[in-house]
């Protein structure tokens, strides 16, 4: 099962009780959820029950590490996961009133003479029942939701069934139509699509909440694990390198905080920073441009699990070229061009990043680019327009090694549709172009003088500048 942990006192496995309660505990130990979970189970007729506070030594840092790598077993061999999806604590219990909300129902309906059944129903409930329900504010929960093959949400909103082939409620026990919702876990089946799937993940992970930060990665361990078990492919601190990096690369953080003074992540990996991320997945056709691939990459374990807590990382990447900017504020990045500055739009990756210190220089690496996905006529044309975007990642040297950088944030830079104000989609694509021109012009002069080595690039003849990530 998954619930709300929370400060309240209730009876969990440590060393010093692990005899006693081997042997068994008294029901009057257990919290209201846990009481009920059990019942739950019994009337299902299933033997075993298992919960991780009274399964796992909590004071045992070598029993939690083994654990957590059979996360993956744990909950995708179970036969029914168990969703105390409104309670706000152990002692809130499974079954909460649901105080009158019914969102989906069918009711006899007659027209004139005719008597007709029709299906009443919210197209959110799914998304408010599960993924805004309390529990989905809490991190660890989502792999403990997508992992197992059948969940039941249990919560203010009524039961809710879902498996990876069918959503359905207390309501509409024949199951949901999409539109209703599909769900991720039915979308995991087959991962045809996993940049996209894993963007969506990445979304709601990182919306969520974590007790202890240095759990970033071991709470999302047993997913990736998962992926890598039907998919292959090498994974690097939450990001997959078969997987277009270069585009999960481009992460935005929306919601920024103060870097975390433990480190837990190297700072190309959201998994550094906390807060809301989100990056747009690419397709054919779209953003497809390259300026700089991964060539290389390298990630230490902790506890040689490298789907959990890491003690190092590095990314290895050659580009065509880099370009030298300023910083002139949290959302503006300024790059000296041919005749003028131009301005980029610039999100920074924590608010310990000061963009007006001493060391306010940043060196800007493109990425990817090429077409957004859009088209349009502006107002008086008649050939139709197709925008461009370049996007990337914003460095800053990383101690004295020649080449070696962290990422404090990522740009973009595109033309704009005009619309109305002529003056700004204008002003937007000179932009675009100003930046271009200077990538070409002083690109390959900036990073000749901070890569690390020049290289020959049989497959992609322009990458030949080498600078490693951390």
């Amino acid at each position: 099962m998954f619930y709300r942990w929370n400060a309240d006192d209730f009876t969990v496995l440590r060393k010093d009780n692990l005899s006693s309660l081997s042997s068994g505990i008294s029901s009057k130990q257990l919290p209201r959820t846990f009481a009920d979970a059990i019942e739950i189970t019994r009337k299902l007729g299933v033997e075993y029950l298992w919960i991780d506070s009274l399964c796992i030594v909590q004071d045992d840092e070598d029993d939690w590490r083994r654990e957590m790598a059979l996360m993956e077993h744990v909950y995708g061999g179970s036969y029914l996961n168990i969703a105390a999806s409104s309670a706000t604590s152990v002692h809130g219990g499974c079954w909460v009133s649901t105080k009158g909300l019914q969102s989906t129902f069918r009711a006899n309906v007659r027209v004139g003479d005719r008597e007709l059944v029709r299906e009443i129903r919210d197209d959110e409930c799914y998304d408010a029942a599960v993924w805004k329900s309390h529990l989905a504010t809490r991190a660890w929960a989502l792999q403990e939701k997508l992992l197992p093959p059948r969940t039941i949400h249990l919560g203010d909103r009524g039961a809710f069934w879902e498996c990876r082939h069918k959503i359905a409620n207390e309501y509409l026990p024949d199951g949901f139509t999409k539109r209703l919702g599909s769900g991720l876990l039915q979308k995991m089946r087959k991962l045809q699509f996993l940049q996209q799937w894993w963007a969506r993940v990445v979304h709601l992970y990182t919306s969520a909440h974590l007790t202890f930060a240095r759990d970033k990665l071991p709470a999302l361990s047993g997913i990736a694990r998962r992926i890598h078990s039907q998919k292959g492919g090498q994974y690097l601190a939450g990001l997959w390198r078969e997987e277009n990096i270069e585009a999960q690369l481009c992460w935005r953080v929306h919601e920024p905080t103060t870097r975390p003074t433990t480190w837990r992540a190297p700072s190309w990996s959201w998994a550094s920073v906390d807060g809301p991320i989100s990056y747009t997945p690419t397709q054919q056709g779209i953003c497809d441009d390259h300026y700089a691939h991964v060539v290389d990459a390298s990630v230490t374990p902790l506890a040689g699990d490298v789907f959990g807590e890491l003690s190092a990382a590095a990314l290895h990447i050659t580009c065509t070229g880099i370009i030298l900017g300023e910083l002139a504020g949290r959302d503006k990045l300024v790059v000296q061009g041919v005749d003028d500055k131009v301005e980029c739009q610039v999100s920074l990756d924590a608010l310990d990043e000061e963009p007006m210190s001493s060391d306010a220089a940043v060196y800007i690496l493109p990425l990817i680019g090429g077409k957004q996905g859009m088209r349009w006529r502006d107002k008086g044309e008649v050939e139709w327009r197709e925008p461009k975007v370049i996007q990337g990642i914003v460095l800053r040297r990383a101690g004295s090694d020649a080449g070696v950088f962290r990422r404090v944030g990522a740009f973009r830079c595109e033309e704009s549709r005009m619309e109305d104000d002529a003056s700004d989609g204008n002003l937007a694509s000179q932009r675009y172009h100003e930046f271009m021109r200077e990538l070409e012009r002083s690109g390959g002069e900036v990073a000749r003088s901070v890569c690390a080595k020049v290289v020959e690039n049989a497959e992609r003849a322009a990458e030949i500048f080498a600078i490693t990530v951390i």
